[in-house]
């Protein structure tokens, strides 16, 4: 034992010296580090014992708003749908009346194109029925805009309204892929089917198509086409199709996929951007343009380079109005006075036979302002730019020409928002012209510091406008109680451009447009 302790103390005693010392590093400079280093005090993890602050929103404030134009523009709140029944305002939008007022028509292609936040958190029902009402007006272009903005990829309903605006507008690549990748928001087995077989996919087109065919989950014109697309040899002699009862936007295409297509000009207005596009004739193109011009999808610089793409080869109908539209405008180029005197009158009656006056009325009023023109001439010049979109300038300028005086003077001061102060001389110099009512009607709508009508009261701003149109078009077509409550409550919500144009529009051209 005495031995053991003998060696085990100086080893202890040489351990403790050892550990006294600093230690040596197998890294030279960490030798050389100062003995002690400072640490900067660091502040505590915890800061507080109370949790902090959180902003709680309702889930749908969070969502973007949906829209191809800025409120900003428009001066219409991303709001204007909050606060209405989702499934009431859609409603609405489907079955809204803009009658043939063309002020009434742009008015709701603003409401429907303004950006604005959904209604809830569910089904966005709002956005469905805006781009189906476009489509339905032959905007099927800003209908496919309005839905690419908004992704519409969890919401079956926004992914069937894709589907079909990028079929009119022949753009279904992007609908289609989404369609293939969530196969449980398809509009159904016949998209499915068309959607695999147009991404080549046409063994799994093949399979989808048998199965639902066996299971009864297409209609019988479904059937029968995607059968002759995907079974062309099968039918090279068969009989041609009956035309549907009610086409679709997918029938439609697939009816042109088996060379079997529909003239769209018997269609409803939505497929007649199907005919703008250049593999339709010059005649086919003239027609759908004056359609879509009527409805408002068409602008008139759109119009006017269908007018003039080439020189009309035929007369009667649409090609003596292409004739008329093109000599006025060859007048107005060259700023030849009296050609614009002589062909003015025949270039009105065409375009308002055709109900597209207001259509080309903002394109040819510059040009027409800057030409002086006098008589009958003179007062068509003045109706025309009062139909445009500087009517409040031509009105100025004809009244300090002396050029309102009788019938002109209601409608330059109702192109300056006071029809009052002529009205009554107006009606008494036309007591059984019908002229004098409508127009009495229309100076109550242009009251001082007009309020909304008690029956527009108490609605949020979207549906409050969708209900100011539908008196519009009950005023236009008579009802005169509805004009001034329509007027009243147009600009009462700031729409007072809206109400002089419709009203100018209405006493110029009838309530046809």
């Amino acid at each position: 034992m005495a031995r053991w302790l003998a060696i085990f103390v100086p080893l202890a005693l040489a351990a403790g010296q050892s550990q006294a010392q600093q230690p040596l590093s197998a890294i030279d400079w960490l030798n050389d580090l100062p003995p002690t280093v400072q640490i900067p005090p660091q502040p505590p993890l915890v800061t507080q014992t109370m949790p902090p602050d959180v902003t709680v929103e309702p889930l749908e404030a969070a969502r973007a708003p949906v829209g191809l134009v800025s409120g900003r523009i428009t001066g219409l709140s991303d709001t204007l749908w909050q606060g209405s029944d989702p499934a009431t305002v859609a409603r609405a939008i489907a079955d809204v009346s803009v009658s043939a007022l063309p002020a009434a028509r742009r008015l709701l292609f603003t409401l429907l194109l303004t950006e604005a936040r959904a209604t809830g958190t569910g089904p966005d029902l709002v956005l469905e029925a805006r781009a189906r009402r476009l489509m339905a007006m032959g905007a099927a272009d800003p209908a496919f805009a309005l839905l690419e903005v908004a992704q519409p990829l969890d919401d079956p309903g926004l992914v069937a309204a894709w589907f079909d605006a990028g079929l009119l507008v022949q753009q279904p690549a992007a609908p289609c892929h989404a369609i293939r990748n969530t196969p449980h928001l398809s509009p159904g087995y016949a998209a499915s089917v068309f959607c695999a077989a147009r991404m080549g996919h046409i063994a799994a087109a093949t399979v989808m198509f048998d199965g639902a065919r066996s299971l009864g989950l297409m209609s019988p014109e479904e059937e029968d086409l995607l059968d002759r697309l995907l079974h062309p040899e099968f039918f090279e002699d068969a009989t041609p199709l009956s035309p549907p009862e009610a086409p679709t936007p997918l029938i439609v295409t697939l009816r042109a996929a088996i060379a079997e297509p529909l003239s769209a000009t018997a269609l409803p207005r939505a497929f007649a951007v199907i005919d703008l596009h250049d593999v339709a004739g010059w005649k086919a193109q003239l027609d759908a343009a004056e359609r879509l011009g009527r409805s408002g999808a068409l602008t008139g610089n759109g119009l006017l380079g269908v007018y003039t793409a080439r020189m009309p080869a035929a007369s009667g109908g649409v090609w003596d109005r292409v004739a008329a539209v093109q000599k006025f405008e060859t007048a107005l180029f060259s700023r030849d006075q009296a050609a614009v005197a002589e062909t003015l009158p025949k270039a009105w009656d065409a375009m308002h036979a055709a109900g597209l006056t207001v259509t080309l009325a903002d394109v040819f009023a510059p040009d027409l302002e800057s030409i002086p023109m006098t008589g009958e001439a003179g007062d068509l010049a003045l109706r025309f730019l009062l139909l445009s979109d500087r009517y409040e300038t031509a009105a100025t300028m004809a009244e300090a020409a002396g050029l309102a005086v009788g019938d002109t003077a209601f409608l330059t001061a109702l192109a300056r928002g006071l029809p009052g102060s002529v009205s009554a001389q107006v009606s008494a110099a036309n007591p059984a012209s019908g002229s004098g009512p409508q127009r009495l009607a229309i100076t109550d709508g242009f009251a001082p510091m007009p309020a909304l009508p008690p029956r527009l009261d108490g609605y949020p701003l979207g549906e409050t406008i969708l209900k100011a149109l539908d008196l519009l078009d009950s005023g236009a077509r008579g009802n005169l109680g509805d004009l001034t409550d329509a007027l009243l409550g147009l600009r009462a919500l700031g729409l007072e451009d809206v109400a002089r144009r419709a009203a100018l529009q209405l006493v110029i051209l009838g309530p046809q447009g």
